[in-house]
Formats: structure tokens, C-alpha cells, sequence
């Protein structure tokens, strides 16, 4: 299927939204890349952007099968979102399975899943080396039920506040290859521990000039009037959510504008945040409320005071972390469960002389 070959870690739809240029009749336009290490703007294309050959696999049968109903089903409420300028909360399950499949379709969490299932064990010996002997071809069908997987976490977003963010200063929301991103006030560090914890905020560009948030609305105070639709007028505001995309991006940042030297501030600045969150994360504990310290603030939100924590339940004693809603947490489990048992049939069959091999997998060992 040579069609699917140059396969897309950013569907092509959300990329259009941060072209200047884009045309509908040749399906392409530019887009303006900050490639993180060269500290460098160029010029890309829709096309050649966020794409990688053969990304999903060889045969190209996921990414026009699963992930092309998907992104057709997801993009829909995106693009009615970006036409009025305002949300339906009805369409909530939409956009957070469109959230929750695009922080996982990356190409570093594709990285991360990987290294983390191959890396060395001495409890699966066997089962490790029979995978890194075809890493290529094992590791395609492990990401794709890896996507399936995460995708079911969608629920976890369902009991959350969605608003739309419009940006009417001069300065640009960005985007980047890891578009979705997580800020919590409550326990702010680098990975935030996860969408079921509480205080989550989810932050997604929709373009230069909309955003979607979402938050767990009983920890927070809305410090602005109106309804779903939040004006951001501060330019510390979009400094901020520009931050997080960088703090969070693997390679490049991506815009609608090519303003170098905005890149070069944010990036500055986002690196002096990325070292604060990790002293944060060494000092602070969860329930810690005294003399907090918002590295990542937002003008518009602030943090009720005297939350009691022991509402949260804690997930397990291994991470010992709360839960903010147990009745979702154990509803996308039990989704997750049924994909993990198809999962290792499917895994079982590559390897019909070996034994043992799926025996121990688990969700928490990719």
C-alpha cells in the first residue's frame, strides 16, 4: 500500500490550521519550523511535515484503517471549533479521544514506548532478546496496540471543564510535534503523573490564535468573566502556553508566523521553567500547599485553597498517587484490559516456537 508509506505522526488536517498558505486544491502549503537543537527557523511543507516512512508499520494497513477513521471522526468538531469560535460540550468524547490519541502517536512516545518495553531485564531474558532481534517489524505491531491502548484513556478526560482559549494579542499561540500537553498546579513537574490525577490541565493549540484547555474545574477558580470562551489579552499569558509546548516538544516547534526572535525568548525562558519544575518536583509533595511556587502561571486560573486530598483515593501502593475519579480510572481499565488480552494473542503469533513470550506483559510494561 505505497500510499500509506509517508506516514503522519500529526494528521495533516491539524497541521493546516499554522499555514500561512495553505491550498485546498494541491492539498499543501508552508509551515514555519524552529528545530530545537539548531536553535534554527525553516521552511516546511504540510506534507513532509511530522511524517516519517513507514512510521505505523511496512504495509500501511493501520494508518489508513484505524487512524484515518479516526482523525475523520476527530477532526470534525476541531474544525467546527475553529469555524465559530466557540465549543459544544457535547462534542467532549470527540476531542478528548483526538487529545488522548495525539499525545501517544508521537514519534518520541513511539521512542520512549520502546526503549522502555526493550530495555534490559532480568525478568523477561528471553522474551527481550526475541524482540530485539526484529525490532522493526515487533515493534510496529506492539506501537499499534500501544495506540489502541492509550486511546481507550480517552474517558479519563470526560469528567473535565472544556473552554476555548482565543488569543487577541499580537503574539501567536505555537504548536509543536508533541502538541498535547499537561499543567497541574497541584503537582507540577515535568510529567505531572498522568490525566487521572487531580488539578489536571490539558493544553492544546488549535491555531495562531485559538486553544483548547480543560481542567478539573472543583481545584480551580476561573479568574475572568464569560462562559467557554476565554479572551487571553496578557502577553504573558500565550508566554505561558508557548512554554509548555516547548518544554514538552521533541524536535521542532511549528507556527503560523516565522518570527525568530520570539522563538529564541520562549525557548530562553522555557528552559529556565524546565529547571525549576525539576528543584519542584525533589521539594514538593502532592498535598504541599504552603508557599507554592506557579512556575507555569496562567492569569485567568487560580488554585482553590483547603482542598482535602483524602477525597482522591490512591491508585495502588506501587505509585501511591490519588485518583480523581475511581469510576473512570477502573472504566478505561476494564476497556483496556479486553485490548491487552487481543494484544497478546496477536503478539503470541509471531512467536509460535517460543513460550512464555506474552505471558507476562502487562499494561504497565509498555
Amino acid at each position: 500500500m505505497t500510499a500509506y508509506v509517508n506516514q503522519h505522526f500529526i494528521p495533516r488536517w491539524y497541521l493546516r490550521n499554522f499555514s500561512p498558505n495553505y491550498n485546498k486544491y494541491q492539498k499543501d502549503g508552508d509551515i514555519f519550523l524552529y528545530l530545537l537543537k539548531k536553535k534554527k527557523v525553516i521552511t516546511g511543507t504540510i506534507k513532509k511535515t511530522a511524517m516519517i516512512k513507514n512510521f505505523y508499520g511496512v504495509d500501511g494497513i493501520f494508518e489508513s484503517t484505524f487512524l484515518k477513521g479516526l482523525d475523520e471522526k476527530t477532526s470534525i468538531p476541531i474544525a467546527s471549533i475553529i469555524k465559530n469560535e466557540k465549543i459544544d460540550e457535547s462534542q467532549l468524547k470527540k476531542i478528548g479521544l483526538f487529545l488522548r490519541l495525539q499525545s501517544i502517536r508521537t514519534e518520541s512516545s513511539k521512542r520512549i514506548m520502546q526503549n522502555f518495553l526493550l530495555r534490559p531485564s532480568k525478568k523477561y531474558p528471553n522474551e527481550l532478546r526475541i524482540l530485539r532481534r526484529d525490532k522493526k517489524k515487533y515493534g510496529s505491531v506492539i506501537f499499534e496496540y500501544y495506540i489502541k491502548l492509550i486511546s481507550k484513556d480517552s474517558l479519563l478526560l470526560s469528567d473535565l471543564k472544556l473552554f476555548l482559549l482565543k488569543n487577541t494579542t499580537k503574539r501567536p499561540f505555537i504548536s509543536s510535534d508533541y502538541p498535547v500537553v499537561l499543567n497541574n498546579y497541584f503537582y507540577q513537574d515535568l510529567g505531572v503523573y498522568g490525566l487521572y490525577t487531580p488539578g489536571i490541565q490539558v493544553i492544546c493549540p488549535l491555531s495562531d490564535t485559538l486553544c483548547l484547555l480543560l481542567i478539573h474545574s472543583e481545584l480551580y477558580d476561573l479568574l475572568t468573566s464569560g462562559d467557554s470562551v476565554i479572551e487571553l489579552s496578557k502577553e504573558q499569558d500565550i508566554d505561558s502556553i508557548n512554554c509548555l509546548q516547548f518544554i514538552n516538544c521533541d524536535k521542532f516547534i511549528l507556527s503560523k508566523q516565522e518570527i525568530p526572535e520570539y522563538f529564541f525568548y520562549v525557548h530562553q525562558k522555557s528552559g529556565l521553567i524546565k529547571d525549576k519544575l525539576r528543584d519542584l518536583c525533589l521539594k514538593r509533595r502532592f498535598e504541599d500547599t504552603k508557599d507554592r511556587v506557579y512556575s507555569i502561571p496562567l492569569s485567568f486560573l487560580s488554585a482553590r485553597e483547603g482542598i482535602d486530598f483524602s477525597q482522591f483515593e490512591k491508585n495502588s501502593p506501587k505509585d501511591n498517587l490519588p485518583v480523581r475519579n475511581r469510576m473512570l480510572y477502573d472504566e478505561s481499565n476494564k476497556s483496556a484490559d479486553k485490548l491487552i488480552l487481543e494484544f497478546n494473542d496477536v503478539i503470541s503469533s509471531y512467536f509460535k516456537n517460543e513460550k512464555h513470550i506474552v505471558r507476562n506483559v502487562q499494561r504497565n510494561n509498555f
